[in-house]
């Protein structure tokens, strides 16, 4: 009897892993292969301290930050504890953002995470966010731009918007990222937009 249940809960451990990658995988495919949009990289740690050292120093009185592209929500959930801000985390792919939701439920009250495309949230936002956090390819990363109406500030994780200057370049930590064929150090590039 102990070793049939023992069986029974391993074949149903394997069948969650299984579904998970699988899951996994087809997001993975249609996001790279049929959608051309950067794979998903989690924020280093280094990276982590680093955006939130630039939140806390220089716009501490932040209300609002969104998280572009967020992934399974780590950054935006590190950002909400070490920060005063609300995090707004945006994501694409449903189980990813399924995932996220469910860890923001279970680890904090100050993040929450969005399922949807993040220039359509951009479009579709009403108001504007104190802050943008984006870690998403270089050329996605570019089109962020034509939405910084929505945005006071934008912190770009290793990816530099080639069309204007950055307020502040901080060099994280060695290493980089590699993303088609090229390495980007590990950076943060801070954009500010005068509203004035």
């Amino acid at each position: 009897m102990f070793i049939m249940g023992l069986i029974y809960v391993l074949v149903a451990v394997v069948a969650c892993v299984t579904v998970y990658y699988g899951v996994k995988f087809i997001e993975y495919s249609w996001n790279v292969i049929v959608s051309k949009k950067p794979p998903f990289v989690p924020a280093i740690d280094t990276e982590r301290a680093a955006v939130v050292q630039q939140i806390n120093l220089y716009y501490q009185h932040a209300k609002t930050v969104l998280e572009l592209g967020s992934g399974y929500g780590g950054l935006a959930r590190y950002i909400a504890r070490n920060t005063s801000a609300h995090v707004i985390g945006v994501e694409r792919m449903p189980a990813t953002a399924l995932i996220s939701w469910g860890l923001d439920k279970l680890y904090s009250a100050n993040s929450r995470t969005v399922w949807g495309d993040v220039f359509q949230y951009l479009e579709n936002m009403g108001g504007r966010a104190d802050v943008a956090v984006a870690y998403m390819g270089p050329n996605v990363t570019s089109g962020l731009i034509a939405y910084s109406k929505k945005f006071d500030v934008l912190i770009s994780v290793d990816f530099a918007v080639p069309e204007i200057k950055p307020r502040r370049v901080i060099d994280v930590c060695k290493g980089y990222t590699r993303y088609a064929g090229k390495k980007y150090p590990h950076r943060l590039y801070v954009y500010e937009f005068n509203r004035g």
